[in-house]
C-alpha cells in the first residue's frame, strides 16, 4: 500500500483504531456489558434503543443477503475488524472462514473472541493487504466485506483481488459509505470515498454482476448521530465530540442527498438476467 504524509495506511489505520477501538466496544455493549465484537455504525431500524441492537440489526442486514450458507462453503471476510461477525457467523452456520485485516492488534482482539466462542477451528485470521491479497485464485464460496473499503486508497484494485479470489459463480456482499461530494466530509485524512454510480461502474470493470443494491443511508447516519448526542462524554470527552462533528457532517450530507450507506451485493460470473439487478431502499 502506498503511503500517505509519510504515514503506511497499516499505521495510519492502526493509529485510528486504537484511539476509537475500546471506547466503540464500550458504547455498543448490550445491558449486561456484552459486547458484539463490532466497530460499525449499526442499522438503526424503527424501535431501536442502542448501538448493540443496530450493529446487530447491520449484522443480519447484510448476512442476509448470502442467503443459505453450508458448512461445506469456504467463505472471506475482508477488513475483519475485532472478529464480532467471523465468530457469530461461524457459530451459526459451521461455513470456514478466512478473515483479513490490516491491523494485526484487530486480529489479536479477533482471536481472543474466536477461543472464548470456541470456533478458532473455523476461522482464520490473517494480516494482509485487501489490495493485493495473497490467497488463491477462485477458492471461496462467498465474500463480504463491512465498512472497511474507505480505507482503500485503491477501490478497483480491491475489488479486482475479491473477484479473483470468488469462485466463479459465487456472491460477495459489500456494504459502506458513499459520498458525492468528498471535499465536503470532514477529517478526510486517511479516508477514500467514492460516489455510489462509481462504485457501481467500478464492479462492473471487475467482472461482477451487480445483483442488488440496499440503500439504508436514512437508518444509518442521522440515528447513530442522535443517539451520540444523547450519551455522556464517556472517559474520553475528545473522542466523543469527535463523532459528534463528524456524524452530524455526515446526517447533514445524508440530507441533503450527499451521502449514502450501500450494500452491493454482486456474484462472480456473466449476468443472467439483466433484471436481476434490483434496487432497495427503507
Amino acid at each position: 500500500m502506498t503511503e500517505e504524509n509519510g504515514m503506511s495506511p497499516a499505521v495510519r489505520v492502526g493509529d485510528f483504531y486504537q484511539w476509537i477501538r475500546e471506547d466503540w466496544i464500550a458504547i455498543s455493549a448490550d445491558a449486561q456489558g456484552n459486547s458484539p465484537g463490532l466497530l460499525n455504525f449499526g442499522f438503526w431500524q424503527p424501535g431501536t434503543s442502542n448501538l448493540f441492537e443496530a450493529q446487530m440489526a447491520m449484522y443480519d442486514r447484510i448476512i442476509g443477503w448470502l442467503d443459505s450458507l453450508s458448512p461445506e462453503w469456504k467463505g472471506l471476510e475482508i477488513g475483519c475488524g475485532i472478529g464480532g461477525t467471523a465468530v457469530r457467523l461461524t457459530a451459526e452456520t459451521g461455513v470456514g472462514l478466512t478473515c483479513l485485516d490490516l491491523v494485526g492488534i484487530q486480529l489479536d482482539y479477533a482471536r481472543k473472541r474466536a477461543r472464548e466462542a470456541g470456533v478458532t477451528d473455523k476461522v482464520d485470521f490473517k494480516q494482509g493487504d485487501a489490495m493485493a491479497m495473497d490467497l488463491p485464485d477462485n477458492h471461496y464460496d462467498f465474500s463480504y466485506s463491512m465498512e472497511s473499503t474507505f480505507h482503500y486508497p485503491d477501490v478497483p484494485a480491491f475489488l479486482r483481488e475479491n473477484h479473483r479470489v470468488l469462485k466463479p459463480g459465487a456472491r460477495g456482499v459489500i456494504a459502506d459509505i458513499t459520498c458525492e461530494c468528498p471535499e465536503a466530509v470532514m477529517f478526510r485524512e486517511g479516508n477514500y470515498f467514492y460516489g455510489f454510480d462509481q462504485m457501481r461502474n467500478w464492479l462492473t470493470a471487475a467482472g461482477f454482476e451487480l445483483v442488488a443494491v440496499d440503500r439504508i443511508g436514512d437508518l444509518v447516519f442521522g440515528p447513530l448521530y442522535r443517539f451520540m448526542c444523547s450519551m455522556a462524554s464517556g472517559s474520553d470527552p475528545k473522542l466523543r465530540r469527535f463523532w459528534r462533528l463528524v456524524l452530524k457532517n455526515y446526517s447533514e450530507l445524508a440530507a441533503q442527498g450527499q451521502m449514502g450507506y450501500d450494500i452491493f451485493v454482486v456474484r462472480k460470473g456473466p449476468a443472467v438476467h439483466a433484471a436481476a439487478t434490483s434496487i432497495r431502499a427503507e
